[in-house]
């Protein structure tokens, strides 16, 4: 078809009585030299024709170079690595890594994973976090023998390329509660079944929205079943299976597409925060803290004790923003230390003793409200504490009560109970005596003589009344 809207209408019909009104032409063969008649036009009609048809066939071929340049384009890919309990540290560090890639127009983000579970509260924000994100995601279980386990499981579906280095596994994401094990307790059945069905809903909308194996991702979470790599490829739990990072994105985008790699590390305070997200950590720099400032005030003026202990227990509170923190635990622990200053001043016969310590045993079990394992004290840490509390108190107690029965060796209070000799006899029941090479005025009521041993019973001013 040929467009001539740019011919007078008469000369259109003359020479071509059979177009359409609107001017459209069917040609089938021109010559070059074909001329449209003697009308005046001096342009032979095969040149009209081909300068048309090159202007087609350019409108042609452009979206196909354009979808070539954009097909054959440098992928730009970010790697952000994950190798710990997921908390809201790894929660953190993800959306900086999504806010990263937006500002500098990189095409994906890839999260290379090896976890054993984590918070649910975290774990959500961060499938929030795949699932909303206008770039391309990936998640990759690697290296060899990592692996997805419970919180795993959530993030791994949730990416829109799943996948793994062979020899991993990926599963067992029942959610864990603090004393189900008992099952004896109805509330604690009925709270159980109320979250294990809450979080196979959480699990089955984000298999349905990837479109991922339903059947198996709620049996992973009511059943905790798990799988490997090869399983999970077969069952449509993942994508791909990739030997490292630089095959995965060539199965992805095609083996013939040029892509650049860039890792996105932690900063220092992610790093710090990685290490100090550890209950167990933070719960031993939190009695450390305690224990400073409780020497420095039993010894006061010591100041290093007491600033050190300061540190310990501000760093320990900082770290504690990032784990499910309880306040009442904390409440506790520090109830028990005021128990034990008490102790050492005042006598209950170790009644406050043991109160501190059922104070602390309770407070330390309760620091950590989480029903998963990686975020609670554990038990051979509350028995080191306590051991060490209890030996650090006895040792305390014997010291000050020490100090407190010591008599005084300067001073006037020094000079009670002191022996010293006479240097003269006494007359009126007056006389000077010799103590510590220190010469005396001394008062007596019994008649005292030179040589003769004298020991002191009161000092009054720079007298002193001996016997």
């Amino acid at each position: 078809m040929l467009w001539c809207n740019d011919w007078p209408i008469k000369q259109r019909r003359r020479l071509f009585p059979s177009a359409l009104p609107q001017g459209m032409l069917l040609v089938h063969f021109l010559l070059p030299g074909q001329k449209k008649g003697n009308n005046g036009f001096g342009i032979r009609l095969g040149e009209y024709i081909m300068k048309k048809s090159i202007f087609v066939l350019l409108l042609t071929i452009m979206p196909l170079i354009a979808a070539q340049e954009a097909f054959t384009a440098e992928k730009k890919i970010a790697i952000c690595t994950i190798k710990e309990a997921i908390t809201p540290v790894t929660e953190k560090y993800i959306k900086r890594s999504m806010d990263e890639i937006e500002i500098q127009n990189i095409d994906a983000l890839m999260i290379v994973l090896d976890t054993p579970g984590g918070l649910l509260e975290s774990t959500r924000n961060i499938v929030q976090i795949l699932l909303n994100s206008k770039r391309d995601t990936i998640v990759y279980v690697a290296p060899k023998g990592a692996r997805a386990g419970s919180a795993g499981v959530f993030i791994t579906l949730a990416a829109k390329y799943a996948a793994m280095a062979p020899a991993c596994n990926i599963g067992a994401a029942h959610p864990v509660t603090i004393g189900q094990e008992s099952g004896k307790d109805d509330n604690a059945k009925n709270l159980m079944k109320k979250v294990e069905n809450d979080t196979i809903a959480f699990i089955d909308s984000i298999a349905r929205i990837r479109n991922r194996n339903r059947e198996w991702a709620i049996k992973a979470v009511r059943e905790s079943v798990s799988v490997s790599s090869e399983e999970a490829l077969k069952s449509n739990i993942i994508n791909y299976i990739a030997e490292d990072e630089t095959s995965l994105v060539k199965k992805i985008y095609g083996s013939n597409v040029k892509f650049e790699i860039k890792p996105i590390k932690k900063n220092w305070a992610e790093l710090l925060l990685t290490i100090l997200a550890n209950p167990n950590l933070a719960y031993f720099l939190m009695i450390l803290g305690f224990y400073g400032i409780l020497y420095e005030i039993i010894h006061p003026g010591t100041i290093f004790s007491g600033a050190l202990g300061a540190l310990f227990l501000i760093i320990s509170l900082y770290s504690m923003q990032y784990l499910p923190f309880s306040f009442a635990g904390f409440a506790l622990i520090v109830l028990s230390f005021i128990l034990f200053i008490m102790e050492i001043f005042v006598t209950s016969y170790g009644l406050l003793t043991i109160g501190g310590l059922i104070s602390l045993v309770i407070g330390s079990a309760m620091l950590f409200d989480s029903p998963s394992a990686f975020f609670r004290v554990s038990l051979s840490s509350i028995t080191t504490v306590v051991v060490t509390t209890i030996i650090v108190v006895i040792l305390l107690i014997f010291v000050v009560s020490k100090a407190l029965r010591k008599k005084a060796s300067s001073g006037k209070e020094g000079m009670i109970e002191q022996k010293g000799i006479a240097l003269e006899d006494f007359k009126n029941g007056k006389g000077k005596i010799l103590i510590h090479g220190e010469i005396w005025t001394a008062l007596s009521e019994r008649e005292i003589k030179k040589g003769e041993e004298v020991k002191v019973k009161e000092v009054s001013g720079l007298k002193v009344k001996v016997v």
